[in-house]
């Protein structure tokens, strides 16, 4: 099984994968950080890189482990890309280019996560904030054009999705995970193939 953790920046992902790694026993499988000098370009082209690498892995493993990755190769492309087109971080150009990498790694049918948790920014203030702690920043208006592309992108996903609102209180949205997932096993919906063929309704 595997359970990729999604949502904009500053909501916790890292530490809640590290957490259920710990204590529901998943390979958390995490991405080497990015270079702090990286356009806005070569770092969404490194990210396509990184996780079609780390979704093979889990492609070869899936039905003997269990794993948790923060974020997938479609993230960047539905996201990212496109917010660093709007603020021109990017060009029209370079933004075709992601999607034609995106694209030629994702003919080879990379199967879809089983389920998505999906933490849902509640407080933009707690998340640039707890961005800042980290020695990361971003414009608010970028920001919150990355919340908005993550909702748009959250409702495309024919995948199970567990929405959960990210808040100041971690603890609970520990519990609300463990139970989202154990809910997930007891009903078999990972066993279901109606999804497998994409991810995208």
């Amino acid at each position: 099984m595997w359970i990729a953790i999604s949502g904009p920046p500053g909501t916790s992902k890292n530490r809640l994968a590290e957490i259920l790694a710990r204590v529901e026993g998943y390979t958390y499988l995490e991405e080497l950080p990015d270079r702090v000098d990286q356009s806005w370009f070569l770092r969404e082209v490194n990210h396509l890189s990184k996780r079609s690498i780390l979704q093979s892995t889990i492609e070869a493993g899936r039905k003997q482990g269990n794993f948790l990755t923060v974020r997938t190769i479609w993230d960047g492309p539905e996201v990212f890309a496109k917010v660093g087109l709007k603020r021109e971080a990017i060009t029209e150009e370079e933004f075709g280019i992601i999607n034609l990498i995106y694209k030629q790694l994702t003919e080879e049918a990379i199967s879809p996560p089983d389920a998505f948790i999906y933490l849902r920014c509640e407080s933009v203030m707690s998340s640039l904030n707890r961005m800042a702690l980290q020695g990361r920043s971003l414009p608010e208006e970028t920001f919150m054009e990355m919340c908005a592309e993550y909702d748009r992108y959250r409702q495309k996903l024919a995948v199970p999705v567990i929405e959960i609102a990210h808040n100041d209180n971690f603890d609970a949205i520990v519990l609300e995970a463990q139970y989202a997932l154990q809910s997930l096993k007891t009903t078999g919906l990972s066993d279901f193939t109606i999804w497998k063929k994409g991810i995208f309704k």
